[in-house]
């Protein structure tokens, strides 16, 4: 039988239809695969790289920063680096005002400012909130201080609305120490300038770790001594210019290690008032100030009235007020017989909450002294605005007055507007006899100093003085 030829054209596509289908979902199949695995493996080249970044600055993140410096410094022995350590002073002002996405781009601003400033074999990351830290290589200790400079620079001028504050501290890399070690170091010199209006930078030495141990060893024993009663209020005398007779006395804190003796308040004043164990230690002096008072009038003395101090971190807490009262009433002590001192400085830093908490505590019956007079910068205009009792003018003055006429004339127009402003006023410091003779010619009050006495124990003034 003869078979049309288009039939048979026709059957053999349809016999090859099976091939050229299976043909063409490989291919399809094969494209599907290769597109999907480079999907995959951008996404997981993304993932690694988001893995490797801080969220927030765009810098790499702080595991990695310790690998790769340690990797870095290893590979590069012949190099000089440093490690250095900022952050941005009162960064929580930023996010007050701004919000938080405001603060975010701050940190977003300063991690690219770093990224255009570092080299290449050097680093940059943030460390935690706001500090951040840098892997640098330098020659001298001024190529450091310039760079410093241009982080400090670039990022003020990269963000002109707030006026930015930058504190640097420095480790230059001179031993085989862990990377933490390093930041841990970097960090102590940043802190040695906290607070310091003239120094923003420093870099670390053996002696700043000193101190850090010491300040550790205060921490770690500070609280077992206030509960074994191993602080002290000591009372050094106050005079009577025109009689040279005690009249009053300052309670001060003394801290008697059974081993030590007697620790210099230099040592742990400022580490109280950082860590605000000083509040704890204020309380504690009050107490004791209190009993003594309360333990002359039932021996049927009359008490000398006694200033106590109020440190300005405890002063600044807005119950100090519940608690100086809580204190007077626990021991019934006639305030008549208490004076409470105050520092310059805390008034300059919130007039209004001083003024208001001064009047409260007058109000409470309270007399309240203005310690350190003249250690700060606008003391004159203070004198007008503050109601205070008792003027202290601070030791300098006096020493500027024994130097010079210029000096003395100072002190007396001091002394005059202090008294047109109804004020007592106690000099302080005072040791050599022309300075109580110089003293003697104006209407100061009271002198306070070693001329007269040093503080002393309770128990030692009691027998001198009564």
């Amino acid at each position: 039988m003869k078979v049309n030829q288009g039939v048979l054209e026709f059957l053999g596509v349809v016999g090859e239809y099976p091939y050229i289908l299976i043909r063409f979902f490989i291919v399809a199949i094969t494209l599907i695969v290769m597109v999907f695995l480079a999907i995959y493996i951008r996404n997981i080249a993304y993932i690694k790289m988001i893995g490797e970044l801080d969220s927030i600055s765009g810098l790499i993140n702080w595991d990695n920063f310790k690998i790769e410096a340690a990797n870095i410094i290893k590979k590069n022995r012949d190099e000089k680096y440093a490690i250095v350590q900022f952050d941005i002073d009162k960064f929580k002002i930023v996010n007050d005002i701004y919000g938080i996405n405001g603060g975010n781009n701050l940190l977003k601003t300063v991690g690219s400012e770093l990224e255009n400033l570092i080299e290449k074999e050097e680093l940059a990351a943030r460390f935690y909130a706001d500090v951040f830290c840098m892997l640098i290589t330098y020659n001298t200790d001024d190529e450091i201080v310039g760079f410093i400079q241009r982080v400090n620079k670039n990022i003020k001028n990269s963000y002109p609305v707030v006026n930015l504050f930058l504190t640097f501290g420095i480790y230059r890399i001179v031993e085989d120490v862990s990377i933490d070690l390093m930041v841990d170091r970097a960090a102590i010199a940043r802190n040695s300038v906290k607070g310091n209006s003239v120094r923003y930078y420093a870099f670390f030495d053996s002696k700043m770790l000193e101190e850090v141990m010491h300040e550790k060893k205060i921490e770690n024993t500070m609280q077992s001594a206030l509960e074994a009663g191993e602080f002290e209020a000591y009372l050094q005398p106050q005079y009577s210019v025109k009689t040279e007779k005690i009249v009053s006395a300052e309670a001060l804190v003394r801290w008697n290690d059974p081993i030590r003796k007697i620790i210099p308040p230099g040592e742990y004043i400022e580490i109280f008032e950082k860590n605000n164990f000083i509040v704890k230690v204020d309380v504690y002096v009050w107490k004791q100030v209190c009993k003594t008072i309360n333990l002359w009038l039932e021996r049927g003395c009359k008490p000398y009235p006694v200033s106590l101090n109020v440190s300005p971190v405890h002063f600044k807490n807005r119950s100090i007020i519940k608690e100086i009262t809580d204190v007077v009433n626990e021991y019934n002590t006639p305030k008549e017989y208490l004076e409470l001192e105050i520092t310059e400085s805390v008034v300059l830093d919130d007039m209004e909450y001083a003024i208001n908490t001064i009047d409260e505590l007058h109000r409470l019956g309270f007399r309240i002294a203005m310690d350190d007079f003249g250690s700060g910068y606008s003391s004159l205009n203070l004198l007008n605005k503050l109601p205070i009792d008792v003027l202290k003018i601070d030791k300098e003055f006096l020493n500027d007055a024994s130097n010079s006429e210029r000096g003395k004339i100072v002190i007396r127009d001091i002394i005059a507007m202090a008294k047109d402003l109804d004020m007592q006023v106690v000099c302080e410091g005072v040791e050599k006899h022309d300075e109580v003779e110089f003293l003697k010619g104006t209407d100061c009050d009271k002198i306070q100093g070693y001329y007269y006495a040093k503080p002393m124990p309770v128990l030692e003034f009691e027998k001198k003085y009564f």
